[in-house]
């Protein structure tokens, strides 16, 4: 046997084996690398809806390699392509989602949300009490898994229009300590017909300072609902008639 053939065919085999692994390395860091810069511009960013004569088209949502330019337009219901954006905020939430918003009546934001409860996501939700009151709703799927929702009923019976509950935003991973957060606002419903007929935005950001001041706001108003549910007669017997008050 020559030896000396054996020694390079075993120098070539380990040299082949190092390049083959530190490719292999080099290319998991950049899919996550591209990964990593992908959710930034997702959380960054201005997506617009828009409907004209072509159908309905989202813009300005960041895409990543797989995805087709020509997915943009929303063809039919297709209520997940619609939502994408706001699936996408949840699904990469962490630690907490802090939700205030008039109503939920989207399933595929619901089961999105129903998955991160399952992750141990810490999740709190605000809605108006007037349009999520049904017990065949979808906020009531949320409640029966255990996520802590909290009614705004209007104190005053007379003024309910006036009075009504419009807050329509997401506080994700929040942290003062480390100055960590996300936020999600705009006015689109979270409603199977949200985005159709009409022009709507919706804002992310990680700016710390914004995102600061609205797990803010989401705690006061909090509060304040907390307050009024357990001192207004008028509410406490409003919610005590579909047991939602204990």
């Amino acid at each position: 046997m020559n030896w000396r053939y054996v020694r390079y065919g075993v120098l070539i085999a380990a040299s082949t084996y190092t390049w083959f692994k530190f490719f292999k390395e080099w290319y998991e860091l950049q899919k996550q690398y591209k990964k990593h810069l992908l959710f930034l511009k997702r959380h960054n960013c201005v997506v617009m809806y828009w409907y004209n004569s072509a159908g309905k088209r989202i813009g300005d949502w960041p895409c990543d390699d797989s995805d087709d330019p020509a997915d943009d337009d929303i063809k039919g219901t297709n209520v997940i392509r619609q939502y994408e954006p706001i699936l996408y905020f949840i699904r990469t939430a962490k630690e907490s989602l802090y939700i205030a918003t008039m109503f939920i009546h989207v399933q595929c934001i619901v089961d999105e949300l129903l998955v991160a409860h399952t992750r141990n996501v810490i999740i709190k939700i605000i809605v108006y009490y007037n349009y999520n009151k049904s017990g065949t709703t979808c906020i009531q799927q949320l409640q029966r898994a255990g996520i802590e929702v909290l009614y705004y009923v209007p104190p005053d019976p007379d003024q309910c229009i006036s009075m009504m509950f419009h807050y329509n935003y997401v506080v994700k991973d929040f942290s003062r300590d480390t100055q960590d957060g996300y936020l999600c606002k705009g006015l689109l419903n979270w409603s199977v017909n949200g985005v159709v007929p009409i022009y709507e935005i919706l804002n992310f950001t990680s700016m710390f300072e914004l995102v600061a001041q609205f797990r803010d706001s989401f705690e006061d108003a909090w509060n304040i609902i907390s307050e009024m549910n357990e001192t207004n007669d008028y509410i406490k017997d409003t919610l005590r008639e579909i047991n939602m008050y204990q």
